[in-house]
């Protein structure tokens, strides 16, 4: 397999949110602190947990195609299945922020989509055509990822609210 980065995700990290009231709506502050303080910081901390797994073995820090199954097998996918499960328990109260949230989902499916085509790819002696493929699904997770981010924070500032 080459030895060429397959993962640059921006997994949102353990951010520090501060929430000023503003002149938004009071329903709409409340479900997304609620969102920010109560729901995301397990799911967050799951994420990171997949990141730094799936980081110990891509890239510059590539041994191996055994050592990258094994991971990918016996941590990485698990840990992402957990993450989507625990994601999609999410309940928010505006639609504005349900939409957002989906969108989350939908970039951490995509994320696992090419964690398991990375695997199909390796149990099939290094199909090269399907690591790329698998690169190509994690770039498209990570693009999702940034999206969510900046329409998340757009949200926030839309409400009065800010995120730091």
């Amino acid at each position: 397999m080459k030895k060429k980065e397959i993962l640059n995700v921006m997994a949102l990290s353990a951010l520090t949110f501060t929430l000023f009231s503003g002149c938004g709506s009071d329903s709409a502050e409340e479900d997304l602190t609620s969102y920010i303080t109560e729901q995301m910081p397990d799911i967050t901390d799951m994420e990171n947990t997949v990141t730094s797994g799936s980081n110990s073995v891509l890239g510059k820090k590539y041994v191996d195609d055994q050592t990258l199954l094994l991971k990918l097998k016996d941590d990485v996918i698990p840990n992402s299945d957990e993450l989507i499960e625990k994601a999609k328990a999410v309940t928010t109260q505006t639609e504005k922020l349900s939409a957002i949230h989906k969108k989350y989902i939908e970039a951490m499916i995509t994320q696992n989509k090419g964690f398991t085509m990375l695997l199909k790819a390796l149990e099939q002696d290094s199909n090269i055509e399907m690591a790329e493929d698998a690169n190509k699904l994690l770039k498209e997770a990570d693009a999702q990822t940034q999206n969510y981010e900046t329409e998340l924070e757009a949200f926030a500032e839309d409400n009065g609210l800010v995120i730091e």
